[in-house]
């Protein structure tokens, strides 16, 4: 039997690692202090944590502003905080008008001294030098107080319900007036307020007697032959 030769071991040199490769290589990058790698915050089964969710606090929208934005829009108002904001004051009454002094004298002499108009007149001939007509005077003092009247928000709606009430009842006013002013037929609102409609629209106006449709059954303009 041959004797076994000794196996010498081969020895795999080592490659000294590139300078310039290794400036190549991916930089740096500075790892934060909170980051688990440094903390070392690292789970049981050796992953990173999972970042923290940020919660924020819901914001609802403000019930009690609903109606005053919406107020707001009704009157086109500007909004927002740096919006100028219009208060709306009450409607105030008109300022009296400036009265000379002899409308005042007119007014004191009449008013509080409770003097006749004779002796009114008479007062003005002595004091300011002035001649004028017991009518002149109370003329002047009847403009006087129209001027000076207010009207209050009383006066003003029931000015307003009026209005209302004649805007729908004028032509049954009318209609009971008819007879009064000439006409030998009795005519209904009804008929009042269409043939006052149909007057306005029609541009040319036929002069002469016009018929009802109900009476010869024709048109309105219908006219029978004589």
């Amino acid at each position: 039997m041959a004797p076994t030769q000794p196996v010498t071991p081969q020895h795999t040199p080592i490659r000294k690692a590139n300078r310039e490769g290794s400036s190549m290589s991916t930089p740096r990058q500075d790892v934060p202090s909170s980051s688990p790698l440094i903390s070392g915050t690292w789970t049981s089964e050796g992953h990173p944590p999972s970042p923290r969710p940020h919660y924020y606090t819901p914001i609802a929208p403000n019930p009690a502003g609903l109606p005053a934005r919406k107020h707001a829009l009704d009157r086109n108002e500007p909004e927002g905080p740096n919006a100028k904001r219009v208060r709306q004051s009450p409607q105030s009454p008109s300022p009296l008008p400036e009265m000379t002094s002899e409308d005042k004298l007119l007014l004191k002499l009449r008013d509080q001294d409770g003097l006749s108009w004779k002796e009114i007149v008479t007062k003005f001939a002595e004091d300011l030098n002035k001649d004028y007509q017991p009518a002149a005077l109370q003329m002047r003092i009847k403009r006087l107080r129209d001027r000076m009247r207010v009207w209050t928000d009383g006066d003003v709606q029931a000015l307003r319900l009026a209005h209302q009430y004649w805007m729908e009842t004028k032509f049954d006013i009318i209609a009971s007036k008819m007879v009064d002013f000439g006409s030998t037929e009795k005519w209904s609102a009804k008929q009042c307020r269409q043939k006052w409609a149909e007057m306005c629209s029609s541009s040319d106006h036929v002069s002469g007697p016009t018929y009802s449709s109900t009476m010869f059954g024709g048109p309105p303009n219908y006219q029978p032959r004589v």
